[in-house]
């Protein structure tokens, strides 16, 4: 059983060519809201994202597989 939660991050950025967006990421959490790890900038979408939180919660992706499993996300969309 994995002991983080992963929650999705809300940031803004600047880019040269599209001007300012928002940008969402994911984020892994211990019990006491501490970030263990985090990717940001994986999508303008929020709720695909919001949804790839949910699977990662519902699966209790243990941390050592989060950014193999971003990734795979990020392949498969």
């Amino acid at each position: 059983m994995s002991d983080q939660t992963y929650k999705t991050l809300q940031q803004t950025f600047q880019h040269e060519e599209v001007g300012e967006y928002i940008g969402y990421g994911l984020q892994a959490l211990d019990a006491d809201g501490k970030v263990l790890h985090r990717a940001e900038d994986l999508s303008t979408d929020e709720e695909l994202v919001r949804q790839w939180a949910r699977l990662l919660n519902e699966e209790q992706l243990e941390l050592v597989h989060f950014f193999e499993v971003v990734e795979d996300l990020l392949l498969a969309r």
